[in-house]
């Protein structure tokens, strides 16, 4: 070893201290900018999905912003596994998001980390000054690009010494190392679990003069290798939809290494052909450029092939879930994995509580039912409602803890709110079915009214729940509008059963007090019904 002695303690304390901040700084950008524009990602991805150009544009944008591929594969798979997205319309928004990584290689080889500690400063102000709002959540992204900068100064500096390490001079600058490259990359980005980290790592080295050109090149493409052991591992017991995305993730990248890995020099060239400035800023720079050349034009290439690309991954993965049985009270939506994304698992809370919603209306649909066998089938789904209702509080209070804006701390106490007044309704109809029999001995008039009013009941009960899992505030306002209708049919209906109570023919009086405990419970019905919709409301 040449030059002065390197100090291995303090260069191993620089690399792992800088690379931590880092991490934290991207893990900070990731979930205040998931939780400040997690809603509007969700529109935006849902709306461009059925374009592939502009598909891809979205992924790319959402992942510059989130600076996470990840997170924005997450993202796609949550919408994906709610119905909002079909794997052909995923596929453009994940190989963009391939793209939108590359812009933090660009960012860090222009070196402006000596603002790192003004943005910290300023992203700290703005998140304690501002609590629990959206500005909080941009102060906190703010904070966490100032940490990522703050984390590359510390390593750039930590690892200064390595310039007189001959050993490692010449294993960086070795041109032949390529297989040496590529796995160096593939492990530190299973590892840390972000092929952003090292090709940050990568580009600080470069920007030291410590890596050549094309070493650089093959530790980024096998970072792209790295990044497949996390889709795979994220994906693991997950929804055929979810393995799917993670399997084009793996196709994309592997794919796309083995078919550049014969080709580094020729990419080193052209690089270097696209900034020919000497220097080793300049080497960063274009070993920036050559991370964006890979991604943009393999990406490219498999969104013209993205109709052929979805058959063969539902090929390679294909369904093997059996039919899932209604009528098992197994929560099917609620994945832990997602609740570091609200804006996935508050969707995937809202997909279960559909699930509760159509039990709830099996129950109210047989309010009128003769058949006591039936009744009671009826009276038994409670027990389902209340499990899933369980469930569903159970995950919604995980969710709670997590970083949440404010319009998503509403929408959460929102959906909770609803969730529980389906639960009383099962409750309040399972009592009916089980307890009490259908008045048989009412007068026509009575009993058409009857029968209109339990389909009125139903029928708003139905555009409330779809209100709340659509978060749709007109069908809600509706819904809430509809109490002076409702109140005039069930006096009607009052009037008529009080009506025929005097002729025996008619009504009896058993009949009578069961059909006005029919009456009582519909009425509680709607109520319940716009107290649901309120949860949606404006």
């Amino acid at each position: 070893m040449g030059g002065v002695e390197v100090d291995f303690g303090a260069l191993a304390r620089g690399l792992l201290g800088g690379l931590a901040l880092f991490l934290l700084g991207m893990e900070m950008i990731t979930s205040s900018l998931t939780a400040a524009a997690g809603d509007g990602l969700r529109r935006v991805l849902g709306a461009v999905s059925r374009n592939r150009v502009l598909g891809a544009l979205a992924g790319a944008a959402a992942t510059a912003v989130l600076q996470s591929s990840s997170i924005t594969t997450v993202l796609v798979v949550g919408f994906t596994s709610a119905g909002f997205l079909t794997l052909r319309g995923a596929i453009p928004l994940i190989l963009g998001a391939n793209v939108g990584s590359t812009v933090t290689a660009q960012v860090i080889a222009v070196d402006i980390t000596e603002q790192a500690l003004v943005l910290v400063a300023i992203g700290f102000a703005a998140r304690m000054g501002a609590r629990r709002s959206r500005r909080a959540e941009y102060g906190g992204a703010l904070l966490g690009l100032g940490l990522v900068l703050l984390g590359l100064r510390v390593m750039s500096d930590g690892m200064a010494p390595l310039r007189t390490a001959q050993p490692f001079l010449d294993l960086m600058t070795a041109n032949d190392q390529l297989l040496a490259g590529l796995a160096i990359g593939a492990l530190f980005t299973a590892l840390v679990q972000s092929s952003s980290a090292t090709t940050g790592v990568v580009v600080v080295l470069a920007g030291q003069g410590l890596v050549s050109l094309p070493m650089g090149i093959a530790i980024v493409l096998g970072a792209n290798v790295g990044t497949c052991v996390t889709a795979v591992l994220a994906s693991l017991g997950k929804p055929t939809d979810a393995r799917r995305a993670a399997a084009v993730h793996v196709v994309f990248n592997l794919v796309g290494v083995l078919a550049w890995v014969g080709f580094v020099d020729q990419l080193a060239a052209l690089v270097e052909r696209l900034s020919p400035s000497p220097g080793d800023l300049a080497t960063a720079q274009q070993l920036a450029n050559a991370h964006t050349l890979f991604n943009v034009v393999t990406s490219a290439v498999f969104l013209a092939g993205a109709g052929p690309l979805a058959r063969f991954v539902e090929r390679l993965v294909p369904d093997r879930s059996q039919p899932a049985d209604p009528q098992l009270a197994t929560p099917r939506h609620l994945d832990p994995a997602l609740l570091g994304s609200p804006v996935v698992a508050m969707e995937m809370a809202r997909r279960e509580a559909a699930r509760v919603v159509r039990r709830a209306h099996d129950m109210v649909a047989l309010l009128l039912s003769e058949d006591p066998a039936r009744r009671a089938e009826g009276a038994a789904l409670d027990d389902e409602v209340d499990a899933l209702h369980g469930a569903i509080v159970a995950y919604l209070g995980d969710l709670s803890v997590e970083p949440l804006s404010e319009d998503q701390h509403r929408e959460l106490t929102g959906l909770l709110e609803a969730v529980n007044e389906l639960e009383q309704i099962g409750d309040a109809v399972a009592v009916q079915l089980a307890g009490k029999d259908v008045p048989r001995r009412v007068s026509s008039t009575a009993r058409d009214g009857l029968v209109a009013l339990h389909a009125h009941a139903l029928g708003w009960f139905d555009e409330a729940a779809a209100a709340v899992v659509a978060r749709d505030p007109e069908r809600a306002a509706a819904v809430i509008a509809s109490k002076a209708r409702m109140n005039d049919e069930i006096r009607g209906v009052a009037e008529s059963l009080a009506a025929g109570l005097g002729r025996a023919r008619e009504v009896g009086p058993a009949d009578y007090a069961k059909a006005i405990e029919l009456v009582g419970a519909l009425r509680r019905l709607h109520q319940g019904a716009r107290r649901m919709a309120r949860t949606v409301s404006p």
